[in-house]
């Protein structure tokens, strides 16, 4: 099945809802501002008498005083977009590796079954002839050449690596990591945890608007349009793609029946 044919989880469907709906309050405010524009000028040249009353408070501000509230509309709006749809992606990210666990039967089964699958592998191996074995536990330079043969002989027959044999503490590390995933670590987190492929480029990206969240949410100024916005709004939207379609193809998968 190609990455298109890929069925979405639940929790990007949610991220991608979650998304549209900001944007669409993000369009019914910019063409709600220019109409109440026009209702003000309208006051002030007496075609009207007053504008309608505000959901939510009993009745609409002094025009003096919302003249100033809209005059920075634009880049507030801007600002709450992003923090939004950053709040989503992060909360997207969380949602799906939980829901992986909760798909492999909670975290407990999940490393259950890990130990008795090394286990098992550990028993199996016994039997792997002791030649190619040895040569390797030296691991001296001067059987260098020796070495690479073994390793190939070991390949060969499936055998598992030391390397290979602790993804029981990666799952519990897993587990208990997830209830405290900060936003600096997500890229990290999912090529370790995952070997999600993740570009330097796009890594960058991310960290970049990571960087403009923090400084709104620190009271910073910082400078935005609703195109920017947009732009950084597909970043993470493809980035909550490629880690939706890596995850449902590749650990999504039963192992009820192994």
């Amino acid at each position: 099945m190609s990455p298109k044919h890929i069925l979405p989880s639940e929790a990007y469907l949610r991220l991608r809802e979650q998304i549209q709906q900001t944007f669409d309050f993000a369009y019914i405010v910019c063409q709600a501002v220019p109409c109440l524009k026009q209702q003000m000028s309208l006051i002030k040249k007496g075609v009207l008498q007053n504008l309608p009353s505000p959901d939510y408070f009993s009745k609409p501000n002094d025009l003096a005083l919302i003249s100033e509230q809209i005059k920075e509309y634009k880049a507030e709006l801007s600002r709450h977009a992003i923090l939004s749809s950053f709040s989503y992606f992060e909360a997207y990210v969380v949602d799906a590796i939980k829901k992986f666990i909760e798909f492999h039967g909670g975290e407990n089964q999940l490393h259950k079954s890990a130990i008795g699958r090394v286990q098992k592998t550990i028993i199996d191996q016994r039997k792997t002839p002791l030649g190619s074995k040895r040569v390797l536990q030296k691991n001296l330079s001067k059987d260098a050449l020796k070495a690479v043969n073994a390793t190939k002989i070991l390949e060969g027959s499936n055998f598992k690596f030391p390397s290979e044999l602790f993804y029981p503490l990666g799952l519990k590390y897993l587990s208990q990591k997830i209830g405290n995933l900060k936003a600096s670590e997500i890229p990290t987190f999912l090529i370790d945890a995952f070997g999600m492929p993740l570009s330097d480029d796009l890594v960058e990206k991310f960290h970049a608007i990571r960087d403009i969240r923090n400084k709104i949410a620190h009271g910073q100024k910082v400078e935005l349009i609703i195109k920017d916005v947009a732009e950084y709004n597909s970043i993470l939207r493809d980035l909550a793609l490629s880690i939706d379609r890596h995850l449902v193809d590749n650990f999504y998968i039963s192992e009820k029946y192994r």
